[in-house]
């Protein structure tokens, strides 16, 4: 590309003002620095009304995800079909991994209903990106969807490389619960020109998937590194997370063990911060008879005001890409414990600047926070090693460079 600026069309699942995830937030951050790097970005998401707004500093183009043909079905099956009696109780907390798949998505998706839903989104994503392609060199997406297989058909229709990042743990293979899944996973690997993986496991991922190694770029996630003054309280342990995605963050995990670390200690406190249904948790943990040591506090904006005042912090999930609020706990000092998957274990050596778990081991969840919680010098190491990690690996600032030296091959 020369002298010329980089010009990057960034296609999201989902943007402000509706609800976001971790891949859209470190979406944000990136190009943020990027744009001051000198590389031109525009957002392109989906939401209830079209508008040209900002995010940030960042131009933001909503695209209406209005659809007719589904609002009329939902009408008529709603009015004329059959009457399902809901349950009160719509949310499932707990998960039985003995008996189902939770780390990855399995279950098919219909294959009308995502016709009807993809089709009319993808011509409004191309007539609208047609009329930009002068604006944009490259399409780039940061998580592995449906919006994969959006960017990808963009892309050759438009004759743009595109970058896709895997942002969930088994992204790759996600895809194949679509109709036709095989057939998109294969479009998907053969119209990218490049795959970033986050983390070692997501790499193998993409090897055992069939991409071709020189198509495969490892850049994990990164975090603006800055110093927060801590004042950690006796027995406060953080959980932060989006309940509404169990069974992937593990909450249900984490609150049977917490019976047992109440056991154990008394003064023990946990504080759990992440959107969703809290009446439900509520009656949750009355149930489990923990009401008196767990608080839910909703969905909060200022993170770091709950971190600063941890004495640990815990991460249970069942599957994660890389974990954004793990390298804000980790860049705080607190120190950490968390399951050991896909970008966890590539951050965390166990007893070293953490604690790592299995997935779903309640005992061995427990056992180690107790440990944690009676030893001050244990705290006082892994908060150490933990924050020096975060500095030498996942500073943004290098993740950034990564990335304008990737768009600079294309």
């Amino acid at each position: 590309m020369g002298e010329k600026s980089v010009r990057v069309a960034v296609i999201l699942g989902s943007a402000p003002p509706d609800r976001i995830g971790g891949s859209e937030i470190q979406a944000f951050r990136l190009f943020t620095l990027l744009k001051e790097k000198g590389v031109k970005v525009m957002f392109v998401s989906n939401s209830e009304h079209a508008c040209s707004t900002s995010w940030g500093n960042l131009d933001l183009y909503l695209i209406s995800n209005k659809n007719l043909l589904l609002s009329f079905i939902q009408t008529v099956k709603k009015n004329y079909g059959p009457q399902k009696i809901v349950p009160s109780n719509s949310t499932q907390i707990e998960y039985d991994d003995s008996l189902s798949v939770n780390n990855s998505l399995v279950a098919k998706l219909p294959t009308l209903p995502f016709l009807f839903w993809f089709i009319p989104l993808l011509f409004k994503f191309f007539v609208f990106l047609r009329k930009k392609r002068r604006d944009f060199d490259v399409i780039y997406i940061p998580i592995i969807e449906s919006w994969a297989l959006l960017g990808c058909i963009i892309g050759q229709i438009l004759n743009k490389p595109v970058i896709i990042k895997d942002a969930t743990m088994n992204g790759i293979f996600n895809i194949l619960r679509y109709p036709w899944g095989n057939y998109i996973q294969n479009y998907i690997i053969r119209r990218t020109k490049y795959f970033v993986a986050i983390s070692k496991a997501i790499e193998a991922n993409f090897i055992e998937a069939g991409i071709d190694p020189n198509k495969i770029v490892y850049v994990p996630n990164g975090i603006e590194i800055r110093k927060i003054e801590r004042s950690p309280v006796i027995g406060y342990c953080l959980f932060i997370g989006n309940l509404y995605q169990q069974p992937a963050k593990g909450i249900d995990i984490l609150l049977k063990a917490w019976v047992k670390i109440r056991q154990h200690n008394t003064s023990a406190h946990l504080y759990v911060v992440g959107d969703g249904n809290i009446s439900e948790y509520k009656n949750y943990i009355s149930l489990l008879g923990i009401q008196n040591s767990v608080s839910f506090v909703g969905k909060q904006l200022d993170i770091y005001s709950y971190l600063s005042k941890a004495e640990i912090f815990i991460l249970p999930s069942r599957r994660e890409g890389l974990s954004n609020v793990l390298l804000e706990a980790l860049m705080t000092g607190v120190p950490v414990i968390a399951t050991n998957i896909s970008g966890n274990q590539d951050i965390i050596t166990d007893g070293v600047n953490g604690f790592l778990v299995d997935v779903g081991n309640v005992d061995e969840l427990a056992r180690k926070t107790c440990i944690l919680l009676s030893d001050e010098n244990l705290r006082l190491k892994f908060s150490e090693l933990g924050n020096q990690t975060i500095k030498t690996k996942y500073n943004i600032s290098n993740v950034a460079d990564e990335y304008m030296g990737l768009l600079k091959k294309l």
